[in-house]
């Protein structure tokens, strides 16, 4: 339950999902700069869907890719949709 407050509750937006692609967290801040809900964000592919569109495919890769890094590195800046179809750069 504590870590399930933190991630909600964490001042930036974040997201936990299990391997198989299953969203299992998301932040209030990530839905407050989004505009979707964590039942529009069940998986990654709906994510990946929503915010992307035809480059879905690609970032979903990107996304599988992580699994198998030792160390963190630069993720790069994304040009994401939100709900209601502005624009932001997330990095």
């Amino acid at each position: 339950e504590r870590l399930r407050h933190s991630i909600t509750s964490a001042p930036f937006p974040a997201m936990i999902h299990a391997e198989g692609g299953e969203v299992l967290l998301l932040s209030d801040v990530w839905c407050e700069l989004t505009g979707y809900e964590p039942a529009d964000i069940r998986t990654i592919r709906d994510w990946t869907a929503l915010a992307f569109g035809p480059d879905a495919a690609e970032i979903e890769r990107s996304v599988a890719e992580l699994f198998d890094l030792t160390e963190r590195g630069p993720d790069g800046e994304y040009r994401i949709r939100t709900r209601s179809g502005t624009f932001l750069t997330w990095d």
